[in-house]
């Protein structure tokens, strides 16, 4: 990782877990935002995650 999220990614990313807006694939996750207006993807490989959130990439 090149540099780590800002903090408030973090306990974004908890939130959403607990909150189950987090639906689990193969390489990727769906993250549905809190009011379930939008969702992200959020795709991985070995080590290297991207986001298409507009804070996170």
């Amino acid at each position: 990782m090149k540099k780590m999220p800002p903090i408030q990614k973090i306990l974004e990313a908890y939130t959403a877990i607990v909150d189950k807006h987090v639906e689990l694939k193969n390489n990727e996750a769906l993250v549905t935002s809190s009011n379930g207006a939008k969702t992200y993807t959020v795709s991985w490989e070995d080590n290297i995650y991207h986001s298409n959130d507009n804070a996170t990439y």
